[in-house]
């Protein structure tokens, strides 16, 4: 029902230049596609080290699928920084398939981040994201899917530096239909 690899919801979540207290911010994160492909992903932001442990558990029966993610992660700020901090994930991914050959699917995935952004944070932060999607394989190779997702980012600061945070209080909810081919 989702993407596996990473995320397709690229600068949902940015803006373009604004206005704060008179002074023009410029965000460049908007001008840059290359340079900013993974604004639509969380990012520990671990530095100089870190150990991750995951599990991907997958069964199926049948039509129906089940694939889950528990990555648990730990990691320092920068070099000679030591104190760790954590994030951790978890997914839940359900499909069932059916038709000839198994051509059409539904599904729902849940997926949960929590973790310290740096060791200087008071709290850990939180992104939520549910996802539901119908899919049709056209071909072998070709998969076209349409999907509604809702996310939520919680306890950020409001601030990042002297910017405003665009994650504070951020939320999203929308439908998108793609088509992709695998080789």
């Amino acid at each position: 029902s989702s993407d596996r690899a990473g995320s397709h919801y690229y600068y949902v979540m940015s803006n373009a230049a604004y206005s704060y207290n008179t002074t023009l911010v410029d965000n460049n994160a908007t001008k840059d596609l290359a340079a900013n492909h993974t604004t639509g992903r969380f990012n520990p932001g671990f530095a100089n080290w870190f150990t991750t442990v995951m599990i991907n558990p997958f069964v199926k029966f049948k039509g129906l699928e089940f694939f889950g993610t528990v990555e648990l992660a730990k990691g320092g700020d920068k070099k000679g920084v030591d104190k760790t901090r954590k994030v951790d994930q978890y997914a839940g991914d359900v499909v069932y398939r059916f038709g000839t050959n198994e051509k059409f699917y539904v599904g729902g995935r849940y997926n949960i981040v929590t973790g310290k952004l740096a060791n200087a944070d008071a709290r850990s932060v939180r992104v939520d994201r549910f996802e539901a999607s119908a899919g049709w394989f056209m071909t072998k190779n070709i998969l076209a899917k349409l999907a509604y997702t809702t996310q939520s980012y919680k306890h950020y600061s409001e601030f990042a530096g002297t910017s405003l945070n665009n994650l504070y209080g951020g939320k999203f909810d929308g439908l998108m239909f793609e088509a992709v081919i695998t080789f």
